[in-house]
């Protein structure tokens, strides 16, 4: 938003242009694709998921916290439906 209050202008798409990105493993990526997980993971690598969503959330991030847990976040571009990016995220979790 302007500081006017009128709509800031979206640039143009370029056809074929390349959206991929990259997740936290530097794996290559597409919006749309894959499943998000988040949740607190324990020091001894336990996972407590707090939700599983469709696509990349690319805001949702892994940091830090008190001397217990961490906020905990990965983006699974395989996995084909929740169930499977819960699975991949607590294996990824024990693996350390």
């Amino acid at each position: 938003m302007n500081p006017d209050m009128t709509p800031t202008p979206t640039p143009p798409h370029t056809p074929g242009q390349d959206h991929a990105r990259t997740d936290t493993a530097g794996r290559r990526r597409s919006r749309g694709r894959g499943y998000t997980v988040i949740g607190i993971r324990d020091l001894d690598g336990s996972l407590t998921v707090a939700g599983v969503i469709a696509g990349d959330v690319f805001l949702a991030d892994s940091e830090p916290g008190p001397e217990h847990a961490s906020r905990w976040a990965d983006y699974f571009p395989d996995a084909d439906n929740p169930d499977t990016a819960e699975r991949l995220a607590h294996d990824q979790c024990a693996d350390g």
